[in-house]
């Protein structure tokens, strides 16, 4: 997740230096300037009044949530030092930006007129069943989803930049001295280092709350180069090794990530109006290189709740990220059976929170590696990817692996917790801006119980009570045995099961079945009540369902194709999910020894092109022809060997 998480950071913005800018810090370097209530102000307002705000959506709660929690980091804090003078004021424009009724009202969905607002209960949509039609504007159930507007939508992109970028000049306020020792050290100008990045920041928030104001103001292409010669989101997150990650034109772990300036790198591709964060935290003086990790077990963009569906359980995650209550858990554990969605909605909170600024890490488990014993790497893997992504928690890794090189490629899973997460949290807690997310995705998955018993243990512990305030963990798994006895009635941890909320999972399933199948004409409502009822919460059954029944074959109509799902019934291991899952393959793909070796042979990616696929059928398929068998077998024996991108989620 780290190395999306740079390339998110990079944000090369046009436009003019704002008037906060204009000190030089040349002769104000060294000297701390105490912040007074007056400097404040501005952020104590905001934290003041931000309850009042239109919250009725999680990705609003999220997004002024991150505000929320960097201002507090800066209130706390109460001191500058005078070089970075201008920074903070650049800052304190943020807040008063915040706090002006305009910005309030663009974010309120209920602002937009109804005729215009693009909620399935507005929209004109009908659902034919023999003579009768079923309007769902009336529909009391779907006035229950809160989804946002396009303009709305927008709004909360452009503050969610907004929040990156000030977390990120809070962080680089928070390490200035360590930052000003090391370019001491390598000979650099601090002066102009300081101005420089002071400049850019200031450059890009002014940017950013123009484009708010006014999103056609920023119609003009933005930066000229590439940030690390990647886009955004080209490769998966924690994909690569340490060392390989780049923020700015250099390596994480051993080079110097601060030596480029603003306006160093190109984004040739980037359109009008688009923005890439540019980190200039400096990571030059840390060398994580050698740390055993895990490769591909990072957070997966694909996976994104839509919108509308899941708002209970993603708010009452958000809330439990944002509490500031010493004694809320550190720990929450969300489970659910095979296909309720539990990894979509954790990869959708965690994906939310970095996107706004805030700091974290995703290792996830998969039933197809299970030859790598991931579990071995989990917490190299996730100290690696906070380290990357906060200077502070890097330099005090670096220092844990350089007094003992071992740790750099132990196996102990013991040891890497206290030696890797717990004693650097304990060094650099109170630097941190903001609250730390790490999650734990898919931990079933692992393997037999052994392979995770001692993660399970390591989670339960003492030691984990006393975990740093500003530390959560989100754990999701199916509630098995061994899991659910070590994890069950432990104090610190915070249980939430998806299937204890099935009224709601079968509202939001029906909301999305009536948005994924509007265009089968002889589908209608009883149809989708049908296969609600037969998913039982598992929206990935429902998904499978949709699936099959939006292919066009010919000589066959969509309410056929649902009555062969209908007279589909359990058997064994095999479940109604399995066997929808086989309808799809083999309605796809014909089931010959030419076809399956070509897709044996051919990457996931490039199928998916090729065929028309969506990429979680393609890795399915890719690992079912692997494996030799039959798509009948491989549907019934999907418990071993099923990828995690379909698994439940």
């Amino acid at each position: 997740m780290a190395t999306k998480q740079s390339k998110r950071r990079s944000l090369l913005i046009g436009g003019r230096l704002s008037s906060a800018t204009s000190n030089s810090p040349s002769t104000q370097i060294d000297q701390i300037q105490r912040l007074s209530e007056t400097d404040l102000k501005p952020l104590r307002d905001f934290n003041a009044t931000v309850t009042s705000y239109p919250m009725d959506h999680p990705y609003t709660l999220i997004v002024l949530g991150a505000f929320t929690s960097t201002s507090q980091s800066l209130v706390n804090r109460a001191n500058v030092d005078k070089g970075l003078s201008s920074l903070f004021n650049t800052i304190r424009t943020v807040y008063e930006f915040l706090t002006e009724e305009n910005t309030r009202k663009k974010i309120d969905r209920k602002n937009v007129p109804p005729e215009k607002n693009d909620t399935l209960y507005n929209r004109s949509y009908a659902y034919n069943y023999w003579n009768a039609t079923y309007d769902n504007r009336n529909d009391p159930e779907d006035l229950k989803h809160i989804t946002l507007h396009e303009s709305t939508k927008a709004s909360l992109d452009t503050l969610a930049k907004i929040a990156q970028v000030t977390s990120e000049s809070t962080r680089f306020i928070k390490d200035y001295s360590t930052t000003k020792r090391y370019w001491k050290r390598t000979g650099k100008d601090i002066n102009s280092e300081t101005e420089s990045i002071a400049k850019y920041y200031a450059e890009a928030l002014s940017y950013l709350m123009q484009n708010f104001r006014d999103p056609k103001a920023g119609d003009s292409k933005v930066g000229d180069s590439k940030a690390g010669e990647s886009k955004a989101g080209d490769s998966k997150a924690g994909d690569s090794k340490v060392g390989e990650s780049k923020a700015g034109d250099s390596k994480a772990g051993d080079s110097k990530a601060g030596d480029s300036k603003a306006g160093d790198s190109k984004d040739g591709d980037s359109k009008a109006g688009e923005t890439e964060i540019k980190s200039h935290l400096e990571f030059g003086d840390i060398n994580l290189e050698g740390l055993a990790c895990a490769d591909g077990a990072g957070l997966n963009d694909i996976l994104t709740c839509l919108d509308g569906t899941r708002t209970e359980v993603l708010t009452e995650i958000i809330n439990w990220i944002h509490d500031t209550n010493e004694s809320v858990p550190r720990i929450l554990w969300l489970n659910g059976q095979d296909g309720a969605g539990k990894s979509t909605i954790a990869h959708t909170v965690v994906r939310w929170f970095t996107d706004t600024g805030g700091l974290g890490a995703c290792f996830c488990f998969a039933r197809d590696r299970l030859a790598e014993r991931r579990e071995e790497r989990i917490f190299t893997t996730i100290a690696r990817d906070l380290a990357r992504g906060d200077p502070a928690f890097g330099r005090a890794l670096a220092d844990a692996v350089s007094k003992d090189r071992s740790l750099k490629t132990t196996y102990d899973v013991s040891l890497q917790w206290q030696r890797l997460i717990l004693e650097p949290f304990s060094r650099i807690s109170r630097e941190l801006v903001g609250n730390v997310v790490v999650l734990i995705d898919d931990l079933d998955e692992s393997g037999p119980d052994t392979s995770r018993s001692h993660v399970l243990s390591l989670l339960a512990s003492t030691e984990a009570i006393h975990l740093p305030p500003n530390l959560r963990i989100l754990v999701t798994s199916r509630p098995l045995p061994d899991i659910k006895h070590v994890l069950d009635g432990v104090s610190h941890v915070k249980i939430v099961s998806l299937d204890g909320i099935l009224e709601e999972s079968a509202r939001d399933i029906t909301f999305y079945m009536k948005r994924d199948v509007v265009r089968c004409r002889d589908i209608g409502i009883m149809e989708i009540e049908k296969v609600v009822e037969r998913s039982a919460g598992a929206f990935e059954c429902a998904r499978l369902h949709c699936e099959y029944m939006k292919r066009n074959r010919p000589g066959q109509t969509a309410r056929e194709r649902w009555e062969e799902l209908m007279d589909l019934e359990p058997k064994g291991r095999r479940t109604l999910m399995d066997g929808a899952l086989e309808l799809v393959l083999e309605g796809i793909i014909p089931n010959d020894r030419l076809t399956v070796s070509r897709f044996r042979n051919t990457p996931t990616r490039q199928t998916s092109m090729t065929w028309g696929l969506s990429l979680n059928l393609c890795a399915l398929y890719c690992s079912a022809s692997k494996t030799g068998l039959p798509l009948s077998d491989f549907a019934m024996g999907r418990s071993m060997i099923v990828p995690p991108i379909l698994n439940g989620a």
